[in-house]
């Protein structure tokens, strides 16, 4: 995972959202490529401390910050994980999946918690997610899919 090593912050205390303020840093990832980074005031509610990727890359649990969307998070991935591709039947239990937005790059990761049918199905994995700052969930792909209808990759720690 990303290293908890953080630099000077990039932008000064600042909000992404009207409940949520923190500072943006530079992180690093295992190969040493830097990526952007969100610490949340310690002031902001317990939902809005952190976002998906955060959750996904426990970056949150462990390093109290979450790595932004787009090439930030896609960095991470490349660095630290191997993409195994976008077939359903290949994914296990501890896969990272992400959607990937034509014009936007990573926009959504979950981690996958189940794989409870064969052949897999939308409907037969479960993942454990966070939308931008609602509050964390397990549920089936297929509800995720709906929220992010973008094409997806699966990725192994």
């Amino acid at each position: 995972m990303t290293t908890k090593t953080l630099k000077t912050p990039l932008e000064q205390e600042g909000q992404i959202s009207e409940h949520a303020e923190g500072t943006v840093y530079v992180a690093f990832t295992n190969r040493g490529r830097p990526i952007k980074v969100w610490r949340a005031s310690p002031a902001n509610e317990p939902r809005y401390q952190y976002f998906c990727h955060g959750l996904t890359l426990g970056t949150y649990r462990r390093y109290k910050y979450s790595v932004f969307s787009g090439d930030d998070v896609l960095k991470v991935l490349q660095d630290e994980f191997t993409c195994i591709g976008n077939n359903l039947n290949d994914v296990q239990q501890g896969d990272v999946i992400s959607w990937q937005d034509p014009r936007k790059g990573v926009v959504h990761t979950s981690l996958i918690i189940n794989c409870a049918g064969t052949p897999r199905a939308l409907d037969n994995i479960y993942v454990w997610t966070k939308n931008g700052f609602q509050q964390e969930k397990t549920t089936v792909l297929s509800e995720v899919q709906q929220t992010y209808p973008f094409p997806i990759l699966f990725w192994r720690p």
